[in-house]
Parts: structure tokens; sequence; C-alpha cells
């Protein structure tokens, strides 16, 4: 793991510069708190499951795998319904 404070904030610039790099200042800020919050709600999840080991931290996993495959295919196939080539 990385000794890097700045971990979520490098994160979230990544994600800026992948779906809207050309986001206003008031549209980054409000990105920014929603991506804070995901991660906020990510880090809870993992901790609860670290309270069971390996095991719990390893199925929490594959749930978030499952449900983020799940939604980039339905994504994908309301672009591809709308016309816009993937």
């Amino acid at each position: 793991m990385s000794n890097n404070p700045k971990l979520l904030q490098n994160s979230f610039e990544e994600f800026c510069r992948l779906v809207y790099p050309e986001a206003a200042l008031q549209q980054q800020q409000e990105m920014r708190l929603c991506f804070m919050a995901g991660a906020e709600s990510l880090r809870r999840l993992m901790s609860k499951a670290g309270e069971h080991g390996i095991e719990g931290v390893a199925i929490i996993d594959e749930y978030i795998y499952e449900e983020l495959s799940t939604f980039h295919e339905n994504t994908i196939s309301l672009f591809e319904f709308e016309g816009t080539p993937q």
C-alpha cells in the first residue's frame, strides 16, 4: 500500500481527467463531494468486513466487483441504446 496521504485526492483527479476533464470549478467541487462520499461509504463497508477477517473482506470485494460490473454493462447498454458508440 502506498504511503501517499493523498491517495483519494490523486484518485479523484484521475477520475476527473477520465470522466469530465472540461468540468467547471463548481462541477468539480460537486463531483469531489460525491466521489469522497462514495469513498467513505466504501471505507465503512471494508471496515465492517474486516471485522470478520480476510474472508469478510473477500466476500465484500466480490459483491462490489459484481455490482460494479453490472453497472458498467448497463451503462454501456444505455449509451449504445441512445446511439452513442462505445
